[in-house]
């Protein structure tokens, strides 16, 4: 009976240390987002009245307005969009994930992206911190602006990725984004020329 006491008193031990150093981790995580939203608050401007940012650019509202920008397309996993009552929002639901489909939000991403800018109005793409090796949010906006820019300048995907890293030099859409965004170019562009030359 002793043993198994002891033997029970040393699982608690190890589970009561285990929680400690797990909400420990969790308070340095909330530590380091907490300095990354308020270092990576200011958006960049990609081209006239297109913006790219992170979810600290779309909570800073001062600078927001500042900017005049009145649309927010959010590329993230939240709920609702922060100013909702200030500003003109898209949520896209969307995981950084190699294996998740983006391409298929491309048109809806692209208009709300074109309505912005028709109504002479700046909008901001930002993306949402999911994890905290994954806040530099490097690859869903990103990835959208490239769609924009692909379809709406005809650029290629290396020449749009070139123009965004210009202005943010971390912006790298992972290898599964990099993929369906040649796919979507293929599909808009060279499905045309085979066209042409079968013709």
């Amino acid at each position: 009976m002793q043993q198994g006491e002891e033997t029970q008193g040393k699982k608690d031990n190890e589970n009561t240390h285990n929680i400690q150093v797990q909400n420990l981790m969790d308070k340095i995580k909330i530590l380091l987002i907490m300095r990354q939203l308020k270092e990576d608050s200011i958006p960049i401007e990609i081209i006239p009245n297109l913006y790219l940012g992170c979810l600290g650019c779309a909570l800073n509202k001062k600078k927001l307005l500042e900017q005049n920008i009145k649309f927010i397309l959010s590329a993230c996993e939240m709920p609702k969009a922060p100013f909702s009552q200030d500003f003109t929002s898209l949520i896209i639901n969307i995981n950084d994930s190699v294996d998740q489909d983006i391409k298929s939000k491309f048109e809806e991403s692209n208009q709300f992206i074109e309505n912005a800018l028709n109504s002479q109005q700046n909008i901001l793409v930002h993306w949402y911190l999911c994890q905290i090796y994954s806040f530099a949010g490097k690859s869903r906006s990103t990835t959208f602006i490239i769609a924009y820019l692909i379809k709406n300048h005809k650029m290629t995907v290396n020449d749009a990725l070139e123009l965004v890293k210009t202005k943010r030099q971390i912006a790298q859409p992972n290898t599964g984004f990099m993929k369906q965004l040649q796919q979507y170019y293929d599909t808009l562009y060279n499905n045309n020329n085979d066209q042409k030359q079968q013709e």
